[in-house]
């Protein structure tokens, strides 16, 4: 499992990771009285997940992790994650969107990868009257019920809406949870995914100035044209803007990263540290009518199809106090890029040139 996700990571970005809880849901009420783990049961009412786009039953007592912080930016457009335990184990749903799209011959990659690596995965497409298409992938030990504690990723859904666009649905738990529930894992994803219905996508890809947020106010914004998606993920002291263009399945997408905080940290130097011939090169630039120097590599990253050059570009630069407004603080700026050729890097590196204040 995890060569064949290693694999589709260039394409979905998956997380492979177990998770922590810091707040742990409690068990019904049923299994407290019996000391028993509870049923998997659904809830009747339905839960918004990626800010509308899919509605669906979760187990009940089940929680969601929230939708805005408290500036109002969406910052679960790209991922909802819910969680419950039945009283033995934890287990964990993950949401994701991917803004990506799906052609017509997108299960044929899914399936070609598969096979391709050498796992041993059954993909099953769920047959409904819906305009958006579920393909259900598990583990072929899992639907025998074998013990599936060192998988991490036992059953995940490939959605594709109406749109075509992709959403990516992931089933975990902990250790004491797959050993208990192994053989339930395929019908529990399988229950929920026929309870799913479809609303419609919260972001917008249209052309447009972006406004980017410091601190408490608007402070920035930035033109793109149609086909990028802004996402936003907030820290206690941080935030990151992602802005994703829309491309195909198989496929890289370019990207531009907007870091705000005090502890930029540049990934060239990250990657140097599994690839120590990575080469850099520095080119002199400006930004917001500073002076910086811009980071530029090329790294292969594994795709459908093979191999694929990436381009890389990355600068950091402070800015100074009572820069973005009167009285506002100094702040580091980490400005990230990524694209699959060197037409397309001059085409977002022009872009984001004119980030301006508002």
């Amino acid at each position: 499992m995890k060569r064949f996700l290693i694999f589709l990571c260039p394409c979905f970005v998956l997380a492979l990771s177990f998770f922590s809880y810091a707040d742990e849901v409690k068990p019904n009420k049923a299994s407290e009285e019996k000391n028993t783990p509870s049923p998997f049961l659904l809830s009747e009412q339905k839960t918004s997940l990626l800010q509308g786009k899919w509605m669906m039953s979760l187990p009940e007592g089940a929680s969601v992790s929230p939708t805005n912080d408290e500036n109002g930016d969406t910052s679960n457009l790209e991922k909802t994650e819910i969680s419950w335990t039945d009283g033995v184990g934890k287990y964990q749903l993950i949401v994701r969107e991917k803004f990506l799209f799906a052609d017509d011959q997108f299960m044929q990659y899914v399936q070609t990868m598969m096979k391709r690596q050498n796992q041993d995965y059954k993909a099953e497409e769920l047959k409904r009257s819906d305009s958006f298409k579920v393909f259900l992938v598990a583990s072929s030990d899992l639907l025998l019920g074998k013990d599936i504690a060192s998988v991490e990723v036992p059953v995940y859904a490939l959605l594709v809406a109406p749109d075509r666009t992709i959403s990516l649905f992931q089933l975990m738990s902990d250790k004491k949870g797959n050993i208990a529930k192994a053989s339930e894992f395929y019908s529990w994803m399988k229950a929920m995914l026929q309870s799913l219905t479809y609303g419609k996508p919260a972001w917008s890809s249209a052309a447009q100035y972006h406004k980017i947020r410091v601190g408490f106010i608007d402070a920035l914004k930035l033109y793109l044209p149609s086909g990028f998606v802004k996402t936003c993920q907030n820290g206690p002291d941080f935030k990151v803007y992602r802005f994703q263009q829309l491309g195909l399945f198989q496929t890289f997408a370019s990207s531009i990263g907007l870091y705000f905080g005090h502890a930029g940290n540049y990934q060239y130097r990250q990657r140097q540290n599994q690839d120590a011939a990575l080469k850099i090169q520095k080119i002199k630039g400006r930004l917001l009518g500073q002076k910086i120097i811009w980071h530029e590599y090329q790294k292969k990253e594994a795709g459908i199809d093979g191999d694929v050059l990436m381009f890389y570009q990355e600068a950091m630069f402070t800015v100074p106090k009572n820069f973005v407004y009167p009285s506002s603080e100094s702040f580091q700026i980490h400005v990230f890029l990524k694209a699959a050729s060197l037409s397309e890097m001059l085409k977002i590196k022009g872009l984001v040139n004119h980030l301006q204040l508002r």
